[in-house]
């Protein structure tokens, strides 16, 4: 008695004659629908054509921090930022300029805060005004370069060719 054994799932076959595949591709190779987010285009308070209160604008953006799964830590940090800043700058929040952030960030550093501190506020305002707000307060040059670390140093070859210390290592003698 002759045992045949199943056989393996390969590609699918082609029809004779044909260039197409007989059946759809299924799974993660399967055509799908383009994921389109509506809500992405729309700003969570559009202050071009709102005018809310600041008790009103931090009513809504704690809202959306909770809705965005955002720790409670950083829900309270954002929140306490966004009080002072909007405390200094003594107008709604809808009136805010780019030079207002500017100069509240200046502020902070005059005053003698750390680095950490001052990314932390930047943060909080980046993800409040330029994310949730749909406008672009953050300064462009702090969003792009100062607050990264600067690259590491490679270090420097003190004996010799860089060949012969590969062979060193290798347990090779010359």
């Amino acid at each position: 008695m002759e045992m045949t054994l199943p056989r393996p799932r390969m590609l699918p076959r082609r029809r004779p004659g044909s260039l197409t595949i007989a059946r759809a591709a299924r799974g993660r190779y399967a055509p799908r629908d383009a994921i389109v987010d509506h809500l992405a285009e729309e700003a969570v308070v559009s202050l071009a054509r709102e005018r809310p209160s600041a008790e009103e604008f931090l009513r809504r953006i704690r809202r959306e921090l909770k809705i965005r799964f955002y720790q409670a830590s950083t829900q309270r940090n954002y929140r306490r930022v966004l009080e002072v800043f909007l405390r200094w700058l003594a107008r709604p929040p809808h009136a805010a300029t780019r030079e207002d952030v500017r100069e509240f960030l200046e502020l902070l550093v005059d005053g003698g805060a750390s680095s950490s501190w001052v990314a932390g506020h930047l943060s909080a305002l980046r993800t409040t005004f330029d994310k949730m707000c749909g406008q672009a307060l953050t300064p462009c040059r702090l969003r792009q370069k100062s607050l990264r670390q600067p690259p590491r140093r490679r270090p420097l070859l003190l004996a010799g060719h860089p060949g012969r210390l590969c062979r060193q290592r290798s347990g090779r003698r010359p």
